[in-house]
Order: structure tokens, then C-alpha cells, then sequence
């Protein structure tokens, strides 16, 4: 300690008499006065050798100096430091850097010039000498000169990367036109692609760069035509049919959605017609939801049926059946057994989906209860007949795709769907333990032994066997987001066994360790706010407990009943949250003025009054078909909740609504 003090001593001693050396002497070279005074201190302490005088250090004291405002004495550092070693590119940087600070351009083209001369084969120094020329010359108009030599040099290393006809150097041409365009040389990097283009055979060279410029800078039509382009490459091609990354698909999606420019993307796609162009085109139909005009333009120019199956797949997640089912049909022709049981699935799916016709329907306030810490299923579930002709025939493209296949997706669909409508739950998690124990498929044995636990959480099977089976799970099944999803049903279980202060424990240890952006965050974030609602009032929260898990098996008069008394809290956010579930559960019986009543009792400014709010809309909009008062209660969100997550969503679907 004594001697770390010592040496922190000595450098305060150094710098000021560093400076007031410079100050005092302009003639003795501080640079050497700094190495020397480092080499005192290590003579003087052999453990402190990392306080030797290395150029960062020095650019650091330079840059300490400016910072304190002297200025001469940091270019006298900066100046030595640069004579001496003038092929060094960390130095020149610094150096340049500080010139730019002080808009001292002769100095800094003096120093480009030197540092260029003296790497004769280094086209960065070339390059960097070119950039700040032309960055100069748009500085001070009595050095407009200079963008001239820019333009020179910069055409001298294009024709140098041009003599090389390697990779290597077409990739640095890229890097020279790129530099052209950011100081607003577009015009001329232009000709050189141009150039490059008609007399090098590659009509697609920088076509992916340009078109990302022409999106910037609301070309439209230019940019469409350059993205099209960019898919005579191969390569290029490759990633947008397979969705690789760096795929020009999702720069696709950055085009706006107004009238004006899908009659530009529109006429452009369809001047002098393509596969590929119509492909594309299908592409912008679905995003501008013409579904089936979609449909029918991608059926006729798919370029593989890899990228048939995924546009199906989009228009399943899009509930758009009657397209998803046309194509699936048709790749049930195909002779790649890979494509047909895939489809088969798909097309399963779709019937499984279709008979489950949800009559409640509320999209973001669904997804709120869904994701919450205690993921309770969204509205419409009672509705389903599961035994419908639809969901049997399900279940027999489910048994083709098994014996045909051998395919344990379909084995799992089969079980997920009758442990729903199944009373003999053994039954159920008989399957899904075959299922977790023999799935060649891993994800698939996750997500049985997922089923396993909810099962046993739904039939009150909730006790230290079932904790015991998760830390088991936990240890087979031990990827970050595997682990994640079993400590959430770990910590469902220890709120239903009303283990509230272990449970609190466990959250706050658990949001201290995983990042904000895990898939999960929310899940455990919402779990420990719903505790310190409560603040400590265990017996509250305890009736809150059983009536969520009464609420989770459909046993709504019991649950509507203990939220009841929940309603004569002396909490008031407590109540808020008991007529919000209440509202919930009234919606999902039908009882749609009750629902209101309790959404109405919800006035001050928390939480609830803003998901209560957003659950009173969607009922307007989604179920009482009630548009004006919809739009009242959307707008009336916005101009309350204007930084709330939905709200992106809520404007959206106000314009869909009234345009």
C-alpha cells in the first residue's frame, strides 16, 4: 500500500513538473523530460514497471494536458511524439484527432502528407490522406483545392484495386467508394461504380450498398431496383431464400407502408418482369396484408420449395388459413419427404387452430395475462370443442405423419390435444413421459416434461415430489433459457404453496442475476411486483393465491368470490388488481356488463387503471363490435399513457381502424 501511494505521489510530482518545464522552456523536448521522469520512478521501484512511459501513456498525458486547456504544451507532446515515429498508426490517429479538435487543417494536412510519404505500400495511410483532404476542403473555402488532390488519390487506389481482380481488392474499392459517399462525393463514386460495372462484368458490384443508401435517402424506386440487383449474386440469393442473417429481406421490410410508395415498389417490380422480382413482390403484398394476392404471386415464383413452406408458415402465424392451406397443399405433391411431412404438420396445425374457434378474442390484453408470472391461459379456452370433426381429423393427419414419419411432433400434438380434453389426466401424463424419456427431438422432451409439471400444477398435485422433479429436469435439460422457464414453474409452485417470503427471496436473486433482455425477465419481474403489492400482507395474498389457481382450473365461482373480498381492501392498488381479474373472468363467462362494472371502479393512476383501460377497449373493439366507443377508450389510453409499451400497437390499430 505505502508503496502504491509512493508511486501515485511521484507521477502527481512528475506532471507538474512536466508542465512546468514546457511552460518554462519551449526548446527542451518534453516528450524526453516524461520518458525519463517514468524511468526515475522505475528505477526507484522495481514492481512498478507498468508506469513505464509507453506511447498510450504519452497520448494520454497529451490528452490530459488539452483537456486542462494546455493547448501549446499537448501539441508540443503530440508533435514529438509523431516526428519520431511517423509509421505509426495509433499516434497519427490521436494526433490527427486533437488537429481536427483545434481546426488547425494546414497541420493536419501537413501530417496526412508525412504520414502517407512515410508508408509508401499502405493504402490506409493513402486513404486516410484522401479523406481528410476532402474533409478540409469542406472546412475552409480557401482550401477548396484540396478536394481535387482527394479525388485523385482516391481514384489512384480504385484503379489499384482494380489491377489486383481479387476479392481483396474489390472489398477495398468498396471501402473507397463508401468514403466518397459519406463526405458527399456521390455523384462521383457513382461513375466509378458505373465504371466498374460495364467494364468488369459485374453488374451487381456495391448493388447492396447502394441500395441501402437509396433507402436512407427515400429513392424508392432506385433502391427496389438495386435490391433486385443484389440478387443476381448467388450468395445474395441464398440468404434471402434461406432467411440467413445479413439477408436483404429485412431491409426490404424498412420500406414505408403509405399508398404513394407501394405504387413505386409496385410499378418498379413489375417493369420488365422476373421471378425473382415477382417473388419479391410477394414478399411486399403479405407486409402490405393482400394476402391472397400474395399467396397466388408466390405459388407462381417461388424459387425453391424451402421458401414456399416459409411463406406458408407466415400466413398461419397471420391466421390467414385459407393461403396457408393452399400452399401446403401443394407441396403435399412434392418428392422431398422432408417438405411433405412438414406440410402435413402445417397443415394439421391449421385444422387444430381452425376448430378452435376462440369467441373471445382480446389480442394485447390476452398476451398480458399470458405472459404474466403465473401464465394463465388467454380468454376463448372454454370454448373449445375438442371433439369437434375438425379437431379428428387433426388427430388423423397427426397418426399419418406417426406412422409414416415416426414424427414426435405430431405425437406430442396428439397428447397436447388430449390432455384437453381428457378427464383421466394419469392418462395424459403417461404420454408425455413416454414422450420426454424417448423423443429423439430434444425440444420436444422439453417441452413434455414442461406439460408434465403443468398437468400436475392443474390437478393440485402440487407438493415436494413435483419440486424434486424440476431440480431433476433442471439438470438434463440445463441450456440458460431451459433453466429459466423450470425456475419460473418452480417459483408458480411456491406462490400456489403460499412460500411467499422463500419465493421473494429467489426473485430478487434471480433478477440480480440474468440479464434484462432474457426471455424471462418480465416473467419474474411481474412475480416480485405482485409480492410488493401486498407489502408483507400474507393474509391477502394468500386469499389472492387460491383464487388465481381456482381462476387457472375454471372454477370461477369460487375464484369470483374470494376476489370479492379482496375488494374491501384497505389497499387500494389491491382492489384495482382484484377488479381487473375479476373483469377478466366476467369477460370470459360473458357477463360482459358485470365486466364493465368492475373496469369502471378502477380510477387512479397505477397499473391497472392503464391495463384496465386497454381491457375495456378490446372489449369495445373485439367482442361488443362497439367502434366509437372503442376509438374513445384507445384515444383516451394514448393521451394518458403515452409511454406505455402498447402504445405503438394501440396506434396501429387505431389506424386500421378509422385510417
Amino acid at each position: 500500500m505505502k508503496k502504491s501511494m509512493k508511486i501515485n505521489f511521484d507521477i502527481k510530482i512528475i506532471l507538474k513538473y512536466v508542465i512546468l518545464i514546457s511552460i518554462l522552456s519551449a526548446n527542451e523536448n518534453v516528450l524526453e523530460t516524461i520518458k525519463r521522469k517514468s524511468k526515475e520512478i522505475k528505477n526507484n521501484n522495481s514492481q512498478s514497471s507498468l508506469l513505464q512511459a509507453t506511447d498510450a501513456q504519452i497520448v494520454k498525458k497529451a490528452i490530459s494536458h488539452e483537456n486542462a486547456g494546455l493547448i501549446d504544451e499537448a501539441h508540443l507532446i503530440f508533435k514529438q511524439l509523431f516526428n519520431e515515429n511517423k509509421t505509426n498508426s495509433y499516434i497519427y490517429n490521436n494526433y490527427k484527432n486533437f488537429l481536427i479538435r483545434q481546426e488547425d487543417w494546414t497541420q493536419l494536412i501537413n501530417i496526412s502528407r508525412q504520414y502517407s510519404s512515410n508508408n509508401t505500400n499502405n493504402t490506409n495511410a493513402r486513404l486516410a490522406l484522401a479523406e481528410n483532404l476532402l474533409y478540409v476542403s469542406q472546412k475552409d473555402t480557401m482550401l477548396y483545392l484540396y478536394e481535387t488532390e482527394g479525388y485523385e488519390i482516391i481514384n489512384e487506389l480504385i484503379i489499384d484495386g482494380i489491377s489486383n481482380k481479387s476479392a481483396i481488392g474489390f472489398s477495398k474499392i468498396k471501402r473507397y467508394i463508401s468514403r466518397l459517399i459519406h463526405y458527399d462525393k456521390f455523384d462521383f463514386a457513382l461513375d466509378k461504380i458505373q465504371y466498374i460495372r460495364n467494364n468488369y462484368d459485374i453488374e451487381n458490384f456495391y448493388s447492396k450498398e447502394l441500395a441501402k443508401y437509396y433507402l436512407d435517402n427515400r429513392n424508392y424506386q432506385n433502391s427496389i431496383t438495386e435490391y433486385i440487383l443484389c440478387l443476381s449474386n448467388q450468395d445474395e440469393l441464398n440468404k434471402y431464400i434461406n432467411k440467413h442473417y445479413g439477408s436483404i429481406e429485412k431491409q426490404l421490410s424498412q420500406f414505408p407502408n403509405d399508398e404513394n410508395t407501394r405504387y413505386i415498389i409496385t410499378n418498379t417490380l413489375l417493369n420488365n418482369p422476373s421471378k425473382i422480382k415477382n417473388n419479391v413482390l410477394a414478399q411486399f403484398k403479405f407486409k402490405w396484408e393482400d394476402f391472397d394476392g400474395a399467396c397466388d404471386l408466390m405459388i407462381e415464383n417461388y424459387l425453391v420449395e424451402k421458401n414456399l413452406y416459409d411463406f406458408g408458415v407466415s400466413f398461419v402465424n397471420q391466421s390467414s388459413f385459407k393461403n396457408a392451406e393452399k400452399i401446403f397443399k401443394l407441396l403435399m405433391t412434392s418428392t422431398n419427404s422432408e417438405i411433405i411431412e412438414l406440410s402435413i404438420l402445417q397443415l394439421a396445425k391449421i385444422i387444430e387452430k381452425k376448430s378452435i374457434n376462440n369467441k373471445i378474442y382480446l389480442p394485447i390484453s390476452d398476451r398480458i395475462i399470458q405472459n404474466s408470472f403465473l401464465e394463465i391461459s388467454p380468454f376463448g379456452n372454454d370454448n373449445i370443442n375438442y371433439k369437434s370433426d375438425e379437431l379428428s381429423e387433426a388427430v388423423i393427419m397427426y397418426d399419418s405423419l406417426i406412422e409414416k414419419y415416426n414424427n414426435s411432433r405430431a405425437r406430442y400434438n396428439i397428447a397436447n390435444l388430449k390432455s384437453n380434453n381428457d378427464d383421466n389426466y394419469e392418462k395424459s401424463l403417461n404420454d408425455f413421459y413416454a414422450l420426454e424419456q424417448n423423443s429423439s427431438n430434444r425440444n420436444i422432451r422439453f417441452k413434455s416434461a414442461i406439460k408434465i409439471i403443468e398437468i400436475k400444477i392443474k390437478n393440485n398435485l402440487i407438493n415436494d415430489e413435483l419440486i424434486e422433479l424440476i431440480k431433476k429436469y433442471k439438470t438434463r435439460y440445463n441450456k440458460s433459457d431451459e433453466i429459466e422457464y423450470l425456475d419460473l414453474k418452480y417459483f408458480q409452485i411456491l406462490f400456489y404453496l403460499k412460500q411467499f417470503d422463500d419465493l421473494k427471496e429467489k426473485l430478487e436473486q434471480k433478477l440480480k442475476n440474468i440479464d434484462k433482455k432474457n426471455d424471462y425477465y418480465n416473467e419474474f419481474l411481474n412475480g416480485l411486483t405482485l409480492l410488493m403489492l401486498f407489502n408483507k400482507n400474507n393474509d391477502e395474498l394468500i386469499i389472492l393465491s387460491d383464487a388465481l389457481y381456482k381462476m387457472i382450473n375454471r372454477q370461477y365461482d369460487k375464484s369470483t368470490t374470494k376476489l370479492e373480498s379482496l375488494t374491501n381492501s384497505t389497499s387500494e392498488i389491491i382492489r384495482n388488481l382484484s377488479f381487473y381479474y375479476l373483469a377478466y373472468i366476467y369477460i370470459n363467462i360473458e357477463d360482459y356488463q358485470a365486466a364493465k362494472a368492475f373496469l369502471s371502479l378502477i380510477e387512479t393512476n397505477d397499473i391497472y387503471s392503464e391495463l384496465s383501460l386497454l381491457l375495456n377497449a378490446e372489449l369495445d373493439d373485439f367482442v361488443l363490435n362497439d367502434i366509437n366507443s372503442a376509438v374513445d377508450n384507445y384515444l383516451k389510453f394514448m393521451d394518458n399513457f403515452q409511454h406505455s409499451v402498447f402504445y405503438e400497437e394501440i396506434r396501429l390499430r387505431l389506424e386500421r381502424i378509422i385510417g
